[in-house]
């Protein structure tokens, strides 16, 4: 055999290692990116069903949070500790989002979580604390939390639920 003879098996050789290489890579890259997405699905599920979990815990905050929904008086401290789920759950909200719109959570769990967001913000509470808290979210998340809240208000006004 001549080295013109090995030199060209050595090619193909070093051309079926690449080839192989890169086979296994985008392999463990659609392995790793399953991963991710189950990840993220698990991280944004969990995350909300904390928050459940806390609420059916404490019947105070499910009735406080029943009020502001029928947009009952409450006092400033009340309105306070509605802000505060309030921005909680939207926050849980727009870390959804981000996944969505990045590819790591699939958009029909968007949807959902969407739904519950836009199920407790459609009330005339909850849209009177979105005109005034919206600029701390983004803007595309916001936009998207409002058209669908507002599509959701009966036009009697009621709560929206």
């Amino acid at each position: 055999m001549n080295w013109d003879a090995i030199g060209a098996v050595g090619e193909i050789l070093g051309a079926l290692a690449v080839f192989l290489s890169l086979a296994y890579l985008a392999i463990q890259t659609r392995q790793n990116t399953q991963a991710l997405r189950s990840a993220a699905f698990h991280q944004v599920r969990d995350s909300f069903a904390e928050v459940s979990l806390v609420m059916a815990q404490s019947p105070e905050l499910v009735e406080l949070l029943a009020r502001a929904i029928r947009n009952e008086d409450l006092t400033f401290e009340e309105e306070l500790q509605v802000s505060f789920i309030f921005t909680t759950i939207a926050r849980k909200g727009e870390s959804a989002y981000f996944q969505a719109n990045e590819g790591t959570l699939q958009q029909e769990s968007w949807l959902g979580i969407r739904s519950t967001v836009v199920m407790i913000l459609s009330s005339l509470r909850g849209l009177a604390w979105l005109d005034t808290t919206g600029d701390r979210f983004t803007s595309n998340y916001i936009s998207d939390i409002k058209a669908e809240a507002l599509k959701r208000r009966p036009a009697n006004g009621g709560s929206g639920t």
